[in-house]
């Protein structure tokens, strides 16, 4: 989270532009927060629940095992809101750097590109 926090500082400045949407900003924000959390919960409780069962000297490991496949299932909802995040961080971060560069591309269409091709003429 702090690494994005210093690109969402940095790569304005560095690009003199402001990011495309404040409403992926929020949802990056939500969504990353939410998926660790809920990552970290299911991880968490299914490791402890596991390890106190395992304990027990009548284990039957498969069992165990079955037990932990909800916690499992609510680890892969936190990887997806995580993976949710991650889009809309990168959808907003290539958007910027599409508009950062649109006079590069300009630029270099001019050197390219003869004249009348670009007005709509025959070459």
């Amino acid at each position: 989270m702090t690494a994005f926090g210093a690109i969402y500082y940095i790569v304005p400045r560095a690009t003199r532009m402001a990011w495309p949407s404040d409403k992926l900003v929020r949802t990056h924000y939500t969504c990353s927060a939410a998926g660790i959390g809920t990552l970290f919960l299911a991880l968490l409780l299914g490791g402890l629940i596991q390890g106190y069962r395992l304990n027990e000297t009548t284990a039957d490991v498969v069992r165990i095992t079955r037990g932990t496949i909800p916690f499992i299932g609510l680890g892969t909802l936190g990887l997806l809101l995580l993976l949710v995040g991650q889009a809309a961080f990168l959808k907003n971060l290539f958007t910027l750097l599409h508009r950062q560069a649109r006079p590069v591309r300009a630029a270099a269409l001019g050197l390219f590109v003869r004249e009348e091709a670009r007005a709509g003429g025959r070459p």
